[in-house]
């Protein structure tokens, strides 16, 4: 087509993203510039402001469920769900998490902001040599 250029939107389940490195790959050997750009244009913390943390900035559980609820609902796959679903499971057995700490559940949404939406650090690994053993 004689582009020189090439945008898209990110999409977020693990097929697409496999695939979309595969293309911006192969577009920039040929020589065409690549701009992949995040469907949320817009990052909204976690503030006292939005409701999300107490004024002593521990996290409003339910809140955080239902913001991150509509945005899976709205962006994700019910496969993609169930492969997240299995993923959270080997890293709470992995790391043995207590899922009532507040570091335990940072640690979860923080992985889970990057599985599903490709935002934030990489995902933990499931490293064997650390099995029940996480500090925090």
């Amino acid at each position: 087509t004689g582009a020189d250029a090439v945008h898209w939107s990110r999409l977020y389940d693990p097929g697409a993203r496999d695939r979309d490195e595969r293309v911006q790959k192969a577009l920039e050997d040929d020589g065409i510039a690549v701009g992949v750009h995040p469907g949320h244009l817009l990052f909204e913390p976690w503030t006292v402001e939005n409701g999300l943390l107490t004024p002593t900035l521990k996290i409003k559980r339910h809140e955080l469920e239902a913001h991150y609820g509509e945005r899976i609902r709205a962006e994700i796959c019910a496969d993609c769900w169930k492969e997240w679903l299995q993923h959270q499971t080997l890293l709470i057995n992995h790391y043995g998490l207590n899922v009532q700490d507040s570091n335990a559940r940072t640690f979860l949404i923080t992985n889970l902001k990057s599985f599903l939406f490709a935002e934030g650090p990489a995902g933990a690994s499931i490293d064997t040599s650390k099995e029940g053993d996480v500090s925090w």
